[in-house]
């Protein structure tokens, strides 16, 4: 089964396991990764969010056929499998609560990103300060 073929929720439950299983699910002794892992989890997430944003609109798009059908006929038949097929949309794609917990998902991501940004300047700093001090050290000696 191709990645458009998915459900909604199989692609959203995809990128769940991806992130958890890689930022989040480590214990907190292993939560240092590598930037190439850190890169490649935001890869997936970022394909897998506009994998979820064509079949959001495709489901809306669904959505919307099925109401206006409902509207539109007075055949009670017809208004019944429009009122079923909305109901399984609702249950089984509830797009509103999976775009609040993608947002929650970035909003986790960037707070990483951040944090991983804070860390490498740390980082940097010390090297440098580090190196400073060696160069001093160095020079003294010339100058001796």
């Amino acid at each position: 089964m191709t990645v458009k073929q998915r459900t909604l929720y199989e692609v959203q439950s995809e990128i769940h396991r991806i992130v958890f299983n890689r930022v989040y699910n480590r214990p907190t002794s292993d939560r240092k990764f590598s930037s190439r892992e850190y890169l490649n989890v935001l890869r997936e997430l970022s394909r897998a969010l506009k994998e979820i944003d064509k079949l959001t609109s495709k489901v809306d798009l669904w959505r919307d056929e099925f109401i206006r059908i409902k509207t539109v006929t007075k055949n009670l038949e017809i208004v019944g499998l429009c009122n079923r097929a909305l109901t399984d949309i609702k249950q089984k794609v509830p797009v509103v609560i999976r775009c609040e917990e993608l947002e929650e998902e970035n909003n986790k991501l960037y707070c990483e990103m951040i944090r991983w940004q804070e860390e490498l300047l740390k980082i940097k700093t010390t090297m440098d300060a580090a190196f400073n001090k060696v160069l001093s050290a160095k020079m003294s000696e010339v100058v001796k």
